[in-house]
């Protein structure tokens, strides 16, 4: 009498693991490769979209080049990256093409076509994107005529296929390698020379232009990083119109950046494009552009935001003797048992060390009127900087003016003639102040 109840309970269980083993193998498919190219680099390639077709070729060491509607240098990532996913395109779904889903899918007027073309006799690979699910979570794709249709994830179709003529040009706005970047050249208005900063093999980077003074390295690096990732971000249209109706026939600033290959590159900027946007043209393409207007800022950078804040350029390690001088004497003092002088006293390592941590807050050139103005000609006294058996720095320094020193490096290994340092009161008095009561506490000694 109890079987009945076990075996049916018994069956129950059996259909439900059944039934768990179907749901689980029928859970998501597992993904498969719908669609490859025969050759990873195509002879051609054509992407249409929307009102767009675009032709691009693979064009030897230059890259890949847009060559319809437009004769431009594509975009090497996007065209990479595209290749890369047809090379092997991997789908969720496959399903039979009906007539009847036809409209279902989107294949009566695909959304988008890409078709890769290849030499030798080999017949192209053509990719239709059609419709999206209810979800959007995915695209209906097809290989060419064929058979069937599959599931494509809408990311990668939107972040690879899915690209209008402007969205497969190159939009770097200058396409230079850093390392080779020997000079910077800062135009204003009307293209008017206002800063030239130029890499010495030996030296590094100086600022050439207004006047003569070492330029921050790290600083300068910085800089030619931030204009090698400036961007187009959207293109003029392709037209005869005059650069007078886009501002550029007058720029209001300009960059040029020269490479020791000898290849130059800059652009200039012109009027508004509208909110947050600016008219530029190119120095290696006449086409013109359109960027924002945060780029403007980038060209106006004023000489001093390049030069080398520090005054000096060695360090601690290398003094060996320190030489103070005012109205009233002279004294080197030693750092070194080796080095002649009176011997360094306590504190005064310590003090030379915030010295040359001192940063310079502005700078002046070092005409022979800025000079007397700032009180250095002639300066109130001089720190002579020994080491190696050289002079390091001859330092004059001025009288406080405006809660600031000046200061000019006048000669030495490290001398910055053309320039004058403006540091700050607070930081530079105490230190100045104590080399000078050094210097009197050794000639109160007397003989």
């Amino acid at each position: 009498m109890r079987r009945g109840p076990v075996v049916t309970g018994g069956i129950f269980v059996v259909l439900l693991a059944v039934t768990w083993w179907v749901v689980e193998k029928s859970g998501d498919p597992e993904p498969s490769v719908f669609f490859s190219l025969k050759h990873p680099i195509p002879d051609t390639l054509i992407v249409v979209y929307g009102p767009d077709t675009t032709v691009v070729v693979p064009r030897g060491e230059t890259g890949w080049q847009v060559i319809h509607p437009v004769d431009y240098p594509a975009d090497g990532v996007v065209i990479r990256s595209m290749t890369k996913h047809l090379s092997a395109l991997e789908v969720q779904g496959i399903y039979p093409f009906t007539p009847e889903k036809i409209d279902t899918y989107g294949f009566r007027f695909p959304r988008a076509m890409i078709r890769a073309s290849y030499r030798e006799g080999l017949d192209p690979d053509t990719l239709f994107i059609g419709g999206f699910t209810p979800n959007a979570a995915f695209d209906y794709i097809r290989n060419g005529n064929g058979a069937d249709v599959a599931l494509l994830a809408s990311r990668i179709s939107r972040g690879n296929f899915l690209k209008r003529t402007s969205e497969l040009r190159d939009t770097k706005l200058m396409p230079f390698h850093e390392a080779d970047a020997s000079e910077i050249t800062l135009r204003g208005p009307g293209g008017t020379v206002q800063v030239v900063v130029r890499r010495d093999p030996t030296e590094g980077w100086e600022v050439v232009v207004p006047y003569p003074g070492p330029a921050d390295q790290k600083k300068t690096r910085e800089y030619l990083r931030s204009v090698n990732h400036m961007h187009i971000q959207e293109f003029a249209p392709d037209d005869e119109t005059p650069l007078a109706v886009y501002g550029l026939h007058q720029p209001v600033a300009g960059i040029r950046i020269t490479t020791t290959r000898g290849a130059d590159f800059g652009f200039d900027l012109g009027g508004s494009a509208g909110v947050g946007q600016q008219y530029a043209v190119s120095l290696r393409r006449p086409e013109v552009f359109i960027v924002s207007t945060k780029y403007l800022p980038v060209l106006e950078w004023p000489d001093h935001a390049f030069r080398q804040t520090t005054p000096f350029g060695f360090g601690l390690s290398s003094v060996e003797a320190i030489g103070v001088a005012n109205g009233s004497g002279e004294v080197t003092f030693s750092l070194s048992e080796d080095a002649a002088g009176t011997p360094a006293p306590d504190g005064m390592r310590e003090a030379l060390g915030n010295w040359i941590g001192l940063l310079a807050k502005a700078f002046d050139q070092a005409t022979p009127a800025a000079l007397k103005q700032s009180g250095l000609a002639p300066p109130q006294g001089t720190l002579v900087w020994l080491g190696g058996g050289d002079t390091l720095a001859v330092v004059d320094v001025g009288p406080v003016q405006n809660d600031r020193i000046p200061l000019r490096i006048s000669s030495g290994t490290s001398a910055r003639k053309s320039e004058i340092l403006w540091v700050s009161e607070v930081m530079a008095t105490p230190l100045w102040s104590y080399f000078q009561v050094r210097l009197d506490a050794v000639q109160n000694q007397g003989p």
